[in-house]
């Protein structure tokens, strides 16, 4: 496991917005489901390295 403690609030609003943004721009809700995992596991990957 790594110590990584996260971003800050700065990157949690800015991870929030991005989410959101998926959400209200996609036409189903599968869509949205895609993007949001699309978002997140992006996250997981950044927070690894």
């Amino acid at each position: 496991m790594s110590d990584f403690k996260g971003y800050g609030p700065d990157h949690e609003h800015f991870l929030k917005k991005r989410i959101a943004d998926a959400i209200a721009g996609a036409d189903t809700l599968e869509l949205a489901v895609e993007y949001v995992m699309d978002i997140l596991n992006t996250e997981r990957l950044v927070s690894y390295s």
